[in-house]
C-alpha cells in the first residue's frame, strides 16, 4: 500500500484545526478487519470553540478503534483474511463516527457554542473500501483515467446542487458555500453518510479538506496524480497550489493506492486543448520542468530558413543582375536651342527645359536623347543643312543680318 498525506496551515489562519490520519496495515491476527489502510481528514470548525481539539478528538479516537487491537473477538474472524462482511465493517464505522460525535458533544459542556469538525473515514481493503462522512471534507476515486467524487457535501449549496436548483460554478462561488447541514459536535446524535466500493491495483482514493477543493478542480487533481513521480510528491504539489491560489482556509489531503498508481506507471496524458498544468509553475512533469523541444526548435529553424533564403537570394542577384540595372538611364538636363532666332513676341512659344519640341506642323518632334542612353542626332533642316542648334554660324549670321536692317531704318 503506497501513502502519501500533507496539511498546512495555509496563508490566513493562525492555527491549522485539521486533522489526518494516513496508515497502513498488515493483516495479522491484531487486524482481523483485513484493513490495508485507514484514511481520515477531519476539518476542525472555524469559528467555533476549540475547532483542532474537536478535529484531534476524531483522529485519536479513529486510531484507537481501527490501528489498535480490533474490537471483534479474535475468534470472530480467521487470522490474516478480510471475510468479514462489508454490513459489520460498515456497522463498525459508523459506530465509530457516532462514538465520536458524542465525545466532541460533550467536551463542549452545557455551552450553546460547541467546537465542530467535518470527519471523512476510509477503510480500505485490499479489493473493497469503506466510507463514513459528515460534512464538506471530500473522498474522490482515480480509476481508469477518470476521477469521481464519491462523498456528497453536507452543506446548503451541495443540496442544492443536488436537487438542480444550483450549478457547480454557482456553488463555487456562493456565499453559502461554508454554510454546513450536518458536522460533528454540534448535535448530540449525528447521522453519518456510508459509501462502499470497489477499487483496484493502480487505483487511487484521495480524501481533502475544502481548503484543497474550493481551489483545486477534480481535473486538477487527476492530473496531478497522473504526472506526480509519487503520491507524496502529488500530496506535496496540491497543498502549495492551493496555497499558490490563496489559501485562506488550512489544506489538507491524503491519498493511498494498492501497488503503484495507474497514472504514475504510466506515460502522462496527453491533452486535446491547452493542458491546466502547464500554467502551474513546478507541476511535476508540467512544461515548467521538461522544456517542450518543439518550441525551442521552431525559432531556430525558421532563422535558418530566412538566413539560407538571403544567402541564395545575393548570389542569384551576382550571376544576374536585376533589368533595371542593366542599362544606364540618361536624361537629359535641357532642350537645345533651335537654330532660329525667333521674333520676340514668339519666344515664349519655345519648348522649355523637359518639355518634348514640336515641329512647324505641329507633330511632336522625337526627343533629343534616348533613355537607353543613346544619343539620337536630329534630321538636318532645309535652310542650315544641319541639325538646329549644332551650327553656330548660321545663329551668328541671322543676328548680324537682323542688325543691319535695324540701322537702315534709323
Amino acid at each position: 500500500m503506497n501513502i502519501g498525506w500533507a496539511t498546512d496551515v495555509g496563508n490566513v489562519r493562525e492555527i491549522n484545526e485539521d486533522t489526518v490520519v494516513a496508515e497502513t496495515l498488515a493483516p495479522e491476527a491484531t487486524n482481523p478487519e483485513g484493513l490495508t489502510a485507514v484514511l481520515v481528514v477531519a476539518d476542525g470548525m472555524g469559528g467555533h470553540q476549540a475547532g483542532e481539539i474537536a478535529s484531534g478528538l476524531a483522529g485519536s479516537m479513529t486510531r484507537q478503534a481501527f490501528l489498535q487491537p480490533a474490537l471483534l473477538p479474535a475468534d470472530s474472524v480467521a487470522p490474516g483474511t478480510s471475510d468479514l462482511p462489508d454490513s459489520q465493517l460498515a456497522a463498525h464505522a459508523l459506530e465509530v463516527v457516532r462514538q465520536i460525535n458524542e465525545a466532541v458533544f460533550a467536551y463542549g459542556g452545557q455551552g450553546t457554542a460547541h467546537p465542530g469538525t467535518t470527519l471523512t473515514l476510509c477503510l480500505c481493503r485490499e479489493r473493497d473500501y469503506t466510507i463514513a462522512h459528515v460534512g464538506d471534507s471530500r473522498a474522490y476515486l482515480l480509476a481508469r483515467g477518470s476521477i469521481c467524487q464519491v462523498t456528497d457535501d453536507d452543506s446548503w449549496v451541495g443540496e442544492a446542487v443536488r436537487r438542480g436548483t444550483m450549478t457547480l460554478d454557482e456553488a463555487r462561488s456562493s456565499h453559502l458555500r461554508n454554510q454546513l447541514t450536518k458536522c460533528i459536535g454540534i448535535a448530540a446524535e449525528v447521522e453519518p453518510s456510508l459509501y462502499q466500493g470497489t477499487w483496484q491495483p493502480g487505483d487511487v482514493l484521495l480524501l481533502c479538506s475544502d481548503g484543497l477543493s474550493e481551489y483545486v478542480l477534480p481535473e486538477e487533481l487527476r492530473a496531478t496524480v497522473s504526472s506526480a513521480s509519487s503520491l507524496q510528491a502529488a500530496c506535496d504539489h496540491l497543498v502549495a497550489l492551493a496555497r499558490e491560489r490563496g489559501g485562506h482556509d488550512n489544506i489538507s489531503v491524503v491519498a493511498a493506492c494498492e501497488g503503484l498508481p495507474q497514472a504514475v506507471s504510466r506515460k502522462p496524458p496527453t491533452w486535446k486543448g491547452e493542458d491546466p498544468l502547464r500554467a502551474m509553475p513546478g507541476t511535476p512533469g508540467g512544461a515548467s520542468d521538461v522544456p517542450d523541444p518543439n518550441r525551442v526548435l521552431r525559432p531556430i529553424l525558421l532563422a535558418l530558413g530566412v538566413l539560407a533564403f538571403l544567402v541564395i537570394g545575393l548570389a542569384a542577384a551576382r550571376r544576374h543582375p536585376p533589368f533595371w540595372t542593366r542599362h544606364a538611364i540618361v536624361v537629359p538636363a535641357h532642350v537645345p536651342p533651335h537654330s532660329k532666332t525667333l521674333p520676340a513676341g514668339q519666344q515664349s512659344s519655345l519648348p522649355k527645359s523637359g518639355q518634348s519640341e514640336k515641329s512647324e506642323k505641329g507633330a511632336p518632334r522625337a526627343p533629343s536623347a534616348s533613355v537607353f542612353g543613346r544619343r539620337e542626332e536630329p534630321a538636318p533642316t532645309e535652310e542650315t543643312g544641319s541639325a538646329p542648334g549644332n551650327d553656330p554660324v548660321s545663329v551668328d549670321a541671322g543676328a548680324s543680318h537682323s542688325g543691319k536692317e535695324r540701322q537702315r531704318k534709323q
